[in-house]
């Protein structure tokens, strides 16, 4: 979370549910991981059906399909 876009009232809330900077930063931290894991499994996820699209491809060449 960019402190810049964050509004006042909510830090006002974090600063008194007694939410230290260092609590608020591993929170926006895990946020961060949930984004990159979820970018990961795409990735993952679209190398799979590529390959898949080649051999599909290949064997079609080969006259196999």
């Amino acid at each position: 979370m960019n402190l810049d876009r964050v509004h006042p009232a909510e830090l006002l809330l974090h600063e008194m549910a007694g939410l230290t900077d260092l609590a608020f930063r591993a929170e926006e931290a895990e946020v961060v991981g949930v984004h990159f894991q979820a970018g990961e499994t795409r990735k993952r996820e679209q190398a799979q059906h590529q390959r898949r699209r080649e051999r599909r491809r290949r064997a079609a060449d080969d006259g196999r399909a």
